[in-house]
């Protein structure tokens, strides 16, 4: 929103609460935020998605059934 741009879909850093956009966005804010700062894990911050991307595994999370 900062830089007017428009967002697919936003994602949180489970390390310091960053949100940014996803990779289907065109500036892929939570993906540049990982590797520039090496926190490895994002969840989704969309309402009713309960997931996480471990990005060094490259791993989906899902909550225990």
């Amino acid at each position: 929103m900062r830089i007017g741009g428009q967002w697919l879909h936003l994602r949180r850093c489970l390390t310091c609460d960053h949100v940014g956009c996803c990779d289907s966005s065109p500036h892929r804010h939570a993906t540049a935020h990982a590797a520039a700062t090496g926190h490895p894990v994002l969840a989704s911050a969309e309402p009713g998605e309960h997931w996480a991307w471990c990005h060094p595994d490259q791993a989906l999370l899902l909550p225990a059934p």
